[in-house]
C-alpha cells in the first residue's frame, strides 16, 4: 500500500521547492528569506540551488508547474501573497497534478496494482468550508493586478482612500467580506496595496457591500472612487446604470436604498464632513476591475 501523499512528499515537494528556491534567486531574494519563504533551512536552499536535490523531470517540464511556480514566485517576491496563501496555491496545483496528471502516473508506476483501475482516491474530496473564502482571496488578488496595471486610476483615488471589497456568496457580516488591508495607495502617479487581501479587514467598503447584497446578492465586489466627471461620463458612454444616492450613506451604510434594481455606479456629491464617493459594484472583483480598467482606458 503506497500513500498518494507518499509520492507527493518523494517527489513534488523536492521540485516544488527547488524551482521555486531558483526563481526566487534569480528574483534577487538572499538565501536567509527563500529558507524563510519555503519553510526550509538555509542549507536546504544551497542545496537546491547547487542541484544537489534532484528534481522529478516530468513534474518540472509541466507547464501547469512552471505557470504556478511563476506566480507564486511573483507574490512572494511583491509580497503580495502571505504564507498561507502560497501554500494553497501549491496544493491546488497538487490536485490538478494528481487528476490524471504526472502525479498519478508516478502513483501508478509505484503501485502497478492501480494501473487500468481509473482510480481517482486523489481527487474525489469533500466540500471544504474554506473554499468559498479562498475564492473570494484569489479573485481579490487577480483584481488587485488589474487595478494596478491600470493607467490614470490613482487621478480617481479620493483622499479618504480606496479599497476594494469581495464578499464570500451569503456573507452577514465585515467578517466574510474579503478587502485590501490598508486600502489602495497612490505612489509615483500609479496604484499599489501595501499587503495582500484578508477577511474582515474593511469596514465602511465591506458595509457598504453588504448594504447592496441585500438588495442584490449576485453583486460580490465594490470598488470606491471620487465621483470625477471624467468616470462618470465614461460610465454613461460604456451603458452602464447610474444612479445619485444621498451623502449619508457615508455615515450609516445600512440606509442605502435604490430607485430600482441595483445600479452599475452610485455616487454622492458629499456634504459638511463627507468626501464625495462613486461606488461600482460588479458580480466579482476580476470582472470590476476590468470594467474600471476599461474606463480609465476609454477617457
Amino acid at each position: 500500500m503506497l500513500f498518494a501523499e507518499e509520492i507527493v512528499a518523494a517527489h513534488f515537494v523536492p521540485t516544488w521547492r527547488g524551482l521555486l528556491a531558483r526563481r526566487l534567486h534569480e528574483g534577487g531574494l538572499p538565501q536567509v528569506e527563500i529558507a524563510a519563504a519555503l519553510s526550509v533551512t538555509q542549507s536546504a536552499v544551497s542545496k537546491h540551488l547547487q542541484g544537489k536535490l534532484a528534481l522529478e523531470p516530468r513534474l518540472a517540464a509541466d507547464a501547469r508547474v512552471q505557470a504556478a511556480v511563476e506566480r507564486v514566485a511573483e507574490g512572494i517576491m511583491a509580497k503580495r501573497l502571505s504564507p498561507f496563501e502560497a501554500l494553497l496555491e501549491a496544493e491546488a496545483l497538487v490536485r490538478q497534478l494528481e487528476d490524471r496528471g504526472p502525479l498519478c502516473a508516478l502513483h501508478e508506476e509505484a503501485m502497478p496494482s492501480l494501473a487500468g483501475l481509473g482510480c481517482d482516491i486523489c481527487v474525489r474530496v469533500g466540500a471544504s468550508t474554506l473554499a468559498p473564502e479562498q475564492a473570494a482571496l484569489q479573485d481579490l488578488r487577480a483584481a488587485v493586478r488589474v487595478l494596478e496595471a491600470t493607467p490614470g486610476l490613482a487621478a480617481w483615488l479620493p483622499h479618504v482612500g480606496t479599497n476594494v471589497a469581495r464578499a464570500v456568496p451569503g456573507a452577514e457580516d465585515v467578517s466574510s467580506v474579503a478587502a485590501i488591508p490598508g486600502g489602495l495607495f497612490e505612489t509615483r502617479g500609479v496604484v499599489k496595496v501595501a499587503a495582500p487581501p484578508e477577511l474582515g479587514v474593511s469596514r465602511h467598503v465591506a458595509e457598504v457591500l453588504l448594504a447592496v447584497l441585500r438588495h442584490d446578492p449576485t453583486r460580490l465586489a465594490c470598488l470606491n472612487l471620487a465621483p470625477a466627471p471624467d468616470l462618470l461620463a465614461a460610465a454613461r458612454r460604456a451603458g452602464l446604470r447610474i444612479e445619485e444616492v444621498p451623502p449619508g450613506v457615508e455615515r450609516a451604510p445600512g440606509s442605502l436604498r435604490f430607485a430600482g434594481p441595483v445600479p452599475d455606479v452610485f455616487h454622492h456629491a458629499g456634504a459638511f464632513g463627507v468626501e464625495p464617493q462613486a461606488y461600482l459594484v460588479g458580480p466579482d472583483a476580476s470582472q470590476l476591475a476590468l470594467r474600471v480598467r476599461a474606463l480609465a482606458t476609454e477617457k
